[in-house]
């Protein structure tokens, strides 16, 4: 007799605080972030786009670009295999003459599943170095729900999820890197002088507190969104990433959430556990 009931996948969202060009330090801040949501039961955990290296828009990250067999990566997959943990992470790929900017699945036996990203964003276009992608998705299986993850300006590629959702798939992970000035940052102080006050509570209010779009399209196509962005503030540099993220069932609950954090003081590092589902047959 056949049973239907439901399988579920439990996920990370994380938000270490990311310096441009700090590789060594970017992988070291992600292992406290990894142990708490792995002690939370999270089976699979998502970092922010270019996360590794830092997305900035003058290009600093960018300049350590590595190559996917390099050692950042291997520190990564100690990781993984230390907290039995699959991670998904951003870096820039450096292959032969060419950068890619790339998202990465990390599993606890080694294995490694890589996914470049196709549309150019605000670095790429600034920088018009960095090469292309291919638009489709390489798919992977993490517990029986078959996965993709998507790079920031993809989710523009024309019928992307519409294809995502005709090949079956369950879960898709988004890699964000949004904003990256410091213009769009505030001090505490400021919130006592209105004028300031008032610009920060009108893009507060402008941001996806609640994702619309990600429950809509959950809704639409029963398929599940996961999406992490940035988080990092280096005054020096005129780096600034705010990092929000969430976890989106395919049934439109939403299961976790990370605000972003525009005021600079309020930033921190961040850990949220969500879970998404699907049917199964039992015999």
């Amino acid at each position: 007799m056949n049973k239907n009931t439901e399988a579920k996948l439990k996920i990370g969202i994380a938000f270490p605080m990311v310096i441009p060009a700090d590789i060594e330090g970017n992988i070291r801040r992600m292992e406290p972030q990894v142990e708490e949501a792995a002690g939370q039961g999270a089976r699979v955990i998502l970092f922010s786009e270019c996360g590794i290296n830092g997305y900035d828009l003058h290009g600093r990250g960018y300049a350590t670009a590595f190559p996917a067999s390099a050692a950042p990566l291997q520190a990564v997959a100690d990781m993984a295999r230390r907290h039995q943990a699959i991670l998904l992470v951003g870096f820039f790929e450096r292959d032969g003459d060419n950068i890619y900017n790339t998202a990465a699945a990390i599993f606890p036996d080694g294995r490694r599943v890589f996914q470049r990203k196709h549309n150019a964003g605000e670095i790429e276009a600034a920088l018009n170095q960095i090469a292309c992608g291919p638009a489709e998705r390489q798919y992977f299986d993490i517990d029986g729900f078959k996965c993709a993850m998507v790079i920031c300006a993809d989710h523009g590629i024309p019928k992307l999820f519409e294809d995502m959702a005709a090949e079956h798939c369950d879960v898709v992970f988004g890699l964000i890197a949004g904003a990256g000035s410091v213009g769009w940052g505030f001090y505490q102080v400021e919130m006592h002088v209105g004028i300031r006050r008032q610009q920060y509570l009108d893009l507060e209010a402008k941001q996806p507190h609640y994702p619309r779009n990600m429950v809509e399209m959950a809704l639409k196509l029963n398929l599940a969104q996961v999406a992490v962005n940035q988080r990092g503030w280096v005054p020096a540099m005129g780096y600034f990433h705010p990092g929000c993220g969430m976890v989106v069932n395919r049934t439109g609950e939403l299961t976790a959430m990370v605000p972003g954090r525009f005021i600079f003081e309020h930033l921190r590092p961040e850990v949220a556990v969500g879970w998404v589902t699907k049917s199964k047959n039992i015999q």
